[in-house]
């Protein structure tokens, strides 16, 4: 099918490759809102300003895959995600083709990337973005709009909310809860329940409630 990418980051321009390179879609454009675009062309394709895009493509013919990072804690991302479902796009998502993934139960819109592990009876919302590496163990839910970075680790009978990051390398330990609109720090390691708006420092995995807009600005 043909994909356009939401999004015009570094970020976008390597998913562009994954999806070129290991599937058989193929990337026609980017998008962006019209204010962001300083370029009419990124990464040798086209950039068509997202209030065009239906002059360009009908709806039917193409899917979008949001692209944004975890700026903002994920909400940027979220925010897009329901500006083109309301606007009647397909949302689509990438796994790819070494990504092990023994569950049906995953949602819309979500990227994973090459060797992320997902076990057996785990539960996955809507457009997270796994990085190389991650593993997400068995019976494990994850929510929406979370960001994991390569090498996250969470065992098993964890649940995890929405619109989270995860440093490098970050661990939790089986059978923990994690809230909604946290950031783990690289290398942190989680081995108790915490709620939402919470920074885990990982030198000495200190805890500590943070407003959710500074953290948003941490990222």
């Amino acid at each position: 099918m043909r994909v356009v990418l939401f999004g015009t980051s570094s970020f976008s321009k390597l998913v562009k490759h994954y999806i070129q390179s290991d599937s058989d879609d193929t990337v026609v454009a980017f998008t962006v809102d019209r204010e962001y675009i300083s370029e009419t062309e990124f990464d040798g394709i086209p950039v068509i300003p997202f209030d065009e895009l239906e002059s360009v493509f009908s709806k039917a013919e193409i899917k979008i895959i949001v692209t944004c990072g975890y700026k903002n804690l994920n909400q940027t991302r979220k925010d897009v995600f329901a500006r083109c479902i309301s606007q009647g796009y397909q949302i689509g998502g990438y796994i790819h083709s070494t990504a092990k993934i023994e569950t049906k139960q995953i949602g819309q819109g979500n990227i994973i990337l090459p060797n992320v592990r997902i076990a057996p009876f785990a539960k996955i919302g809507n457009g997270n973005i796994f990085f190389n590496e991650v593993i997400i163990n068995h019976e494990t839910c994850v929510g929406d709009f979370n960001y994991f970075a390569p090498g996250f680790i969470c065992g098993g009978l964890c649940t995890i909310g929405n619109c989270n990051f995860f440093g490098l390398g970050s661990i939790l330990r089986d059978a923990i809860g994690v809230g909604n609109s946290n950031l783990v720090g690289a290398s942190a390691y989680l081995p108790k329940s915490i709620g939402s708006n919470q920074l885990v420092r990982p030198a000495k995995t200190s805890v500590e409630s943070v407003d959710e807009r500074i953290l948003r600005n941490l990222l």
